[in-house]
């Protein structure tokens, strides 16, 4: 019986010197899931402010798609001029001034034979909102302009972050229900003559599910699981371990009983 007691006792001391090693790469896990999930918290930041510093740097520009390749460098500010008086003939020509365009590196995605977008920079802010109303509206435009797309000039990163929201986007405009963007990536939206701010695509889903309008078909995108804090399954004193009574107290115990019967 002794022996046996002395091999429960090194067995209970390896339990705990593992117990106490667990607690301890438990407490060291979750104090890096902290560390981590701040650290991700501030780079989303960082780059939301870096992304907002750069959309402001472009906010002036606009990327044309469609313009012929026979349009060489040295005429598309003509072109693009004598394009905007059309869009905007009310506008006087001293506001129609393009700072400089430019055509971008072909599109890897582009169809063959598509010629290169072209970026611009208009000098007046209104005249860019104007040009791209002009086109949303669908205005009726000479043969040689209707082949034409406009877009407003964003980062990669909101471009990316809009690319997210694009089922919520494309069900908003078939409904006709209005919307806008905000900073960071986000719709503020007017339903049924109520504001709805959606700040994730998760959240634009559910919103779109209330109203009736996100079909049965669809189904919300899942966010990628989040690294877990890990929780300790005992508790612990200063020296010992809350838990059952240990198998050498129950033999010490069984021990004292036996020796009192006899």
């Amino acid at each position: 019986m002794a022996e046996l007691n002395h091999e429960v006792r090194q067995l209970e001391g390896r339990t705990d010197h593992l117990e106490n090693k667990m607690a301890e790469l438990v407490s060291s896990h979750n104090e890096l899931i902290d560390a981590n999930s701040t650290l991700e918290s501030e780079v989303d930041k960082l780059t939301n402010k870096l992304a907002d510093i750069e959309d402001r740097n472009r906010r002036n520009n606009l990327r044309i798609r469609g313009v012929p390749e026979q349009i060489k460098m040295e005429d598309l500010n003509h072109y693009l001029t004598e394009m905007l008086q059309t869009l905007l003939p009310q506008e006087k020509l001293e506001h129609l001034l393009v700072d400089r365009a430019h055509r971008l590196p072909r599109n890897k995605n582009a169809p063959p034979g598509a010629p290169r977008e072209v970026i611009l920079r208009l000098h007046f802010y209104h005249i860019k909102e104007l040009t791209l109303n002009a086109f949303r509206n669908k205005q009726e435009l000479p043969d040689k302009y209707t082949t034409l797309q406009c877009y407003p000039d964003l980062s990669a990163h909101t471009m990316k972050k809009r690319k997210d929201f694009a089922q919520v986007t494309v069900i908003l405009r078939e409904a006709d229900i209005p919307y806008r963007w905000l900073f960071p990536v986000k719709l503020r939206v007017v339903y049924k003559d109520t504001p709805y701010i959606m700040d994730t695509p998760q959240q634009g889903n559910h919103l779109l599910k209330q109203w009736s309008l996100l079909p049965p078909q669809e189904t919300p995108q899942k966010q990628p699981p989040k690294k877990q804090r890990l929780q300790q399954e005992w508790q612990t004193t200063k020296n010992s371990h809350k838990r059952a009574p240990s198998i050498s107290t129950i033999l010490e115990q069984v021990d004292q009983e036996n020796n009192e019967n006899t």
